[in-house]
């Protein structure tokens, strides 16, 4: 597997995790590298959500949809039922930072989501194309 992570990425991430903090009186604690999902959101010394961040260099409204990796979504969702707590998708936009539940993309459409710049062979996966319009402002 490949994987690409610049300091340009730790500083977008930085920025995510104090508007999460700001917003949510919650500290945001990042998973490992290789972990199928970002991190946690604590919140008075308990596990409030389970998370997973994606960065788009574009404004919000450029594309009608995002897509969410069906592999993100499945190891969000199984946490968010196994201990009880949200799963969150947020989306890093150039015009700010939204955020849907896992459970309000069930029913999307499932594609095969690819990017062929790279060449990485998994940079090709079903995703679920996300309609903007279910994106909350956090």
């Amino acid at each position: 597997m490949t994987v690409y992570q610049t300091d340009a990425d730790l500083d977008w991430q930085a920025a995510v995790a104090r508007r999460i903090s700001d917003r949510s009186a919650g500290i945001l604690h990042p998973f490992g590298p290789m972990d199928e999902v970002d991190g946690w959101i604590e919140r008075g010394g308990r596990i409030v959500s389970i998370v997973e961040i994606k960065r788009r260099k574009v404004d919000r409204t450029t594309y009608p949809t995002i897509w969410f990796a069906l592999r993100k979504w499945q190891a969000l969702t199984l946490a968010s039922v196994a201990f009880g707590v949200p799963a969150l998708f947020i989306v890093h936009y150039n015009d700010g930072i939204y955020y849907v539940r896992s459970d309000d993309v069930c029913g999307c459409p499932l594609v095969i989501g690819a990017r062929t710049d790279r060449g990485a062979p998994n940079d090709r996966e079903p995703v679920i194309d996300v309609p903007i319009g279910k994106l909350r402002e956090l």
